[in-house]
């Protein structure tokens, strides 16, 4: 393996499975989706989020050319970092 390597959440969820797990692939799928509305949610309400494999947060893009400066969608944007 090379540090370069990736996997894909088909990887993923396959791994899951050979654990033996008895939930299926459509439960595992539709609770990632749920999982990643939800922090998206979070993060559009301004929280970070922490879990136990990665936390997630938002940073904003752009120019401010004075401190006061307010934000500005033509300008800036809210990423995800």
């Amino acid at each position: 393996m090379d540090h370069t390597d990736a996997v894909e959440m088909e990887q993923v969820i396959d791994r899951i499975i050979n654990q033996g797990t008895t939930v299926n692939v459509p439960d595992i799928l539709g609770v990632f989706a749920n999982f990643q509305l939800a922090i998206q949610a979070f993060l559009k309400e301004g929280y970070s989020v922490k879990t136990p494999f990665a936390n997630f947060s938002t940073s904003i893009k752009g120019t401010f050319a004075e401190i006061t400066d307010d934000f500005d969608h033509g300008k800036h944007k809210i990423v995800p970092v």
